[in-house]
């Protein structure tokens, strides 16, 4: 379908417990590196994501999912990932 909006949802499960990892950048149309919202349906476009991670963040494992989802909540692009917050 088309999207004229996209935003950002991050789950970040660490420890048994699950919350939402809220973005800087909400509005996901301003971080497509090419193209450019509304989308049509099937337009290939690279999306740029910098997740900030604070010092006061736990040293552990973590499983993240990451998802595109339009104005109705229709999700576009999902990923899972497995994590470790390290020091630098």
């Amino acid at each position: 379908a088309d999207a004229e909006k996209l935003k950002p949802v991050v789950k970040a499960k660490a420890l048994g417990v699950t919350v939402n990892y809220p973005l800087p950048e909400q509005d996901a149309c301003k971080s497509l590196t090419n193209g450019e919202c509304p989308l049509d349906e099937g337009e290939l476009v690279t999306y740029g994501l910098t997740m900030p991670v604070l010092k006061s963040y736990p040293k552990v494992s973590i499983h993240l999912t990451f998802s595109l989802v339009d104005e109705n909540d229709n999700v576009h692009v999902c990923f899972e990932l497995d994590a470790k917050v390290v020091d630098a």
